[in-house]
């Protein structure tokens, strides 16, 4: 039995009677006006999430205060794109329903800041498909990745990258159900006497990578076990997806990590 039906059927359990239930509340109309309550404070919400972002974006772009009249200017000019009807309607449809303040700020931040990327339409509608099922998290390790293949350097030798990182510059190891990142140039610091993971390097979060690899910004190649220690071994790369979210979502990065 699940934790929720036990605390649905504790609760039924303390309530003396049917009667007294029909007696003391009117279920239906106490749920309806709830919900529509919720709907209104949901849509409130939400514009103030807007309004937030608009001002982080203004003041990192143009050095302005962020309370200066070019936040409505910005607003506007964003809200006229041709575009962003439809676009509004898929993100803002998902930040409602998403229970993370940072998760709706990068939501918002997507779609008020995206207008002014010049992303050819098919493409800029590629990253909302992609930008409506991740959290910053994923978007956070993913740019993760992408700095540990600009840092490593590239191979001396073809020995070298058949070993361990064969055609990437990035690798993930696996043990357990932990997941560690490692580049050419903090390989051996990671891998200790080749048996454990060196103590305090701390793991990926395995569902963010997971993620990123279900929406297809980041390819790994096959399993492989090249080190002792029952440590999978497998390829990482960044698609093209992956880089044109990468890309546009930097500037964006202001939006989402403000407060509300």
């Amino acid at each position: 039995m699940t934790s929720v039906v036990a605390e649905i059927k504790t609760v039924v359990s303390t309530l003396k009677t049917a009667k007294w239930l029909a007696e003391n509340i009117n279920a239906s109309s106490a749920v309806k006006d709830r919900l529509e309550a919720l709907a209104v404070e949901v849509d409130r919400e939400i514009g103030q999430v807007s309004y937030a972002v608009c001002k982080a974006l203004v003041a990192h772009a143009l050095g302005r205060d962020p309370f200066h009249e070019e936040v409505n200017t910005f607003m506007a000019v964003a809200v006229a794109d041709p575009a962003f009807s439809h676009r509004a309607y898929r993100l803002i449809g998902e930040a409602k329903k998403s229970a993370s303040s940072r998760r709706r700020r990068f939501l918002a931040s997507v779609l008020f800041g995206l207008p002014f990327a010049r992303l050819p339409d098919d493409e800029r509608d590629r990253v909302d498909m992609v930008v409506e099922r991740m959290i910053p998290a994923d978007l956070d390790l993913l740019d993760q990745i992408e700095k540990k293949f600009r840092s490593a350097p590239e191979p001396e030798s073809d020995a070298e990258r058949s070993n361990i990182f064969r055609d990437s510059k990035v690798v993930v190891l696996a043990r357990r159900q932990e997941l560690y990142l490692a580049s050419r140039d903090d390989f051996e610091t990671l891998v200790l006497h080749s048996e454990r993971l060196l103590p305090g390097h701390p793991p990926v979060d395995s569902s963010a990578f997971a993620s990123l690899r279900f929406l297809g910004c980041i390819e790994t190649s096959e399993s492989r076990s090249s080190i002792p220690g029952n440590i999978g071994v497998s390829g990482v790369f960044v698609t093209a997806i992956g880089d044109s979210l990468l890309q546009v979502i930097r500037d964006l990065r202001c939006g989402y990590e403000t407060e509300t």
